[in-house]
């Protein structure tokens, strides 16, 4: 391996955090003030958006794609980013000062959960390089799709069978942006960008753990189960599939939308919410379905229990929430549209509803008797539920709970509905993809739910319970 192509690696994959970060920090409110380490991760996340949009409306606008082409809008639009971040900061209130309780020396369980995920993610980075493509999907769709466009230095599904054209793009065009980077097509290189997507996603959960009021430990501990739990997100961070990058929004978008319900003051995590949510529809056909669903869910939270707040800042949380997400899904509806790029109904059907007892019994087998893929995640899931039933109904346990049944009932729908006819096997191939995309959200409401039954310790820097969603956040802001 040469030096000139490790070079170029390093760089194709630096643009992504480069476009992302101003943007990260130039977000309404305190995200600014966030830890260094949270706002690069952001940025990463936000860079996956950024350069693939930019390969989009290069193929809008008919130009060929290059590594200049490419680059020099990404970082003249990242340059107008850190303008507007210095300008705006400059004119802005000094920053708080953080509170100190973070900094407190780490105890032995604390280093040794980091250096569990230390070693999770170094596993992550050696698999991915060692390995080429061979998962099929990989193969025959997301990394054929990258290695397609990078040869024809455009977005064309000539004379390429079988495929889906309708399918959103931000995983192969970001695999074909390191293609491009590279000069050479390298499975092993270019799949480095999916370990550093995983690393990039757990610093921002445990961030976000602790804004949701988990201590220390605990939100380490929630941080370590979501790679362990039967670790389907650590082997699917090595595969170059779109199951896990839409994992990582999704869970972005469903945190930050959880910690903005407790605090409506908030706006920058609503743009957070409304970013993850945007790269979720951008990421994968279905992201669509569960972005309605996150949606939905903050909807009738706000109605039931902030009517007066939603009537009074709905034009402010329209444009902070819905304005990413449009700025993910109209560019590709647009493009599909000029293209006729229609959507097929290859897997939809007339309803079956003598399907169901079968899709239960096949998706309860998946989810509570492999323990190889899930450990026992979601039968700790349902015993800490029936333990804490009285609980329930706080909103700060019911809405994340309600979000978890509602994807769960989206998914069944959709079974219910495809065309396959063996409907058993189409199960056991899609559905652990499938709970894959909730297992962020699962693990938070696992560690809420030991919060409640846990002694106070477990809660952030000791604090006593708040009692409702909206209550402000009491996490240090170095965390």
């Amino acid at each position: 391996m040469g030096a000139l192509i490790l070079v170029r690696l390093i760089l194709a994959v630096s643009l992504l955090p480069i476009a992302g970060y101003p943007w990260a920090t130039w977000l309404p409110g305190h995200a600014g003030d966030w830890p260094r380490s949270v706002r690069w991760s952001l940025g990463y996340l936000i860079g996956w958006g950024v350069v693939t949009l930019i390969m989009l409306s290069l193929a809008l606008l008919q130009i060929k794609f290059s590594v200049s082409a490419v680059a020099a809008p990404t970082l003249l639009l990242a340059s107008l980013g850190w303008i507007g971040e210095r300008f705006s900061r400059g004119r802005a209130a000094p920053k708080a000062i953080a509170s100190q309780t973070d900094a407190a020396p780490w105890r032995w369980p604390e280093k040794s959960l980091l250096a569990v995920l230390i070693f999770q993610i170094g596993f992550s980075f050696a698999e991915a390089l060692y390995l080429p493509l061979h998962s099929s999907d990989a193969i025959r769709t997301w990394g054929y799709y990258g290695m397609a466009f990078h040869y024809r230095g455009a977005i064309s599904f000539e004379n390429m069978p079988g495929v889906h054209t309708y399918y959103p793009l931000l995983v192969p065009l970001a695999i074909a942006w390191v293609y491009l980077a590279l000069g050479v097509v390298n499975d092993g290189l270019m799949k480095v960008l999916f370990p550093l997507l995983l690393a990039a996603f757990l610093r921002l959960y445990y961030h976000f753990s602790r804004q949701l009021g988990a201590s220390r430990l605990v939100a380490l501990l929630g941080t370590v189960y979501l790679t362990t739990a039967g670790g389907m997100l650590l082997r699917q961070s090595t595969l170059a599939m779109a199951d896990m990058p839409l994992t990582v929004f999704y869970g972005l978008a469903s945190l930050a939308l959880l910690a903005w319900m407790r605090d409506l003051n908030s706006t920058h995590l609503l743009a957070v919410a409304g970013i993850g949510a945007g790269l979720t529809i951008w990421t994968k056909y279905e992201g669509l379905a569960h972005v309605v669903i996150l949606t939905g869910v903050a909807g009738l939270y706000l109605w039931l229990n902030r009517r007066r707040a939603l009537m009074t800042r709905w034009p402010k949380i329209a444009l902070a929430y819905g304005l990413p997400i449009l700025v993910g899904y109209v560019p590709w509806f647009v493009f599909r549209q000029l293209n006729n790029l229609s959507v097929d109904n290859e897997h939809v059907n007339l309803m079956r509803p003598d399907r169901l007892g079968t899709i239960l019994i096949t998706m309860g087998s998946a989810m509570f008797l492999d323990i190889v893929r899930w450990g026992v995640v979601w039968l700790l899931l349902v015993i800490l539920l029936i333990m804490s039933w009285r609980r329930l109904r706080q909103p700060r346990l019911l809405y994340p709970s309600l979000l978890i049944v509602a994807n769960l009932a989206f998914y069944v729908a959709a079974y219910l509905v495809t065309r396959h006819d063996e409907i058993v096997n189409q199960i056991n191939d899609t559905i652990h993809r499938l709970l894959l995309h909730i297992l962020p959200v699962t693990v938070l409401v696992i560690t809420r739910l030991i919060l409640e039954l846990g002694p106070s310790g477990f809660h952030n820097d000791g604090q006593q319970r708040d009692h409702d969603l909206n209550a402000p956040s009491v996490t240090p802001q170095g965390t």
